[in-house]
């Protein structure tokens, strides 16, 4: 559970980083917002991950492996949907991909 915590605070941090980027380029104003906004929901998905292990922690200490079973793939939905809307960002602005394996 503590790897997973720290994964997801690093995960704000490049979050942040991001916005601070995209802050500073210089982009259409309405590119920069909708970026921006797709940013913050990114924020909002980590946000809702880390509230989300501690209930799969509960479930865990519970013994009620269906409900960890079920947390876990929630946690796993959120982290695909940033990764596969990051790289649609990266894709349409640089033609890269981004890695989740360099974390």
């Amino acid at each position: 559970m503590e790897k997973l915590v720290c994964s997801l605070y690093s995960l704000k941090e490049i979050i942040n980083s991001a916005r601070i980027s995209i802050k500073n380029r210089s982009l259409e104003e309405k590119e920069k917002a909708d970026l921006l906004l797709r940013i913050d929901t990114y924020e909002d998905s980590v946000n809702k991950q880390l509230k989300l292990v501690g209930d799969l922690e509960e479930s865990f200490l519970d013994g009620d492996m269906d409900k960890v079973s079920k947390i876990a793939k929630r946690i796993n939905g959120f982290s695909a949907f940033i990764t596969e809307d990051a790289n649609a960002i990266m894709a349409k602005n640089k033609g890269e991909k981004f890695n989740t394996n360099k974390h």
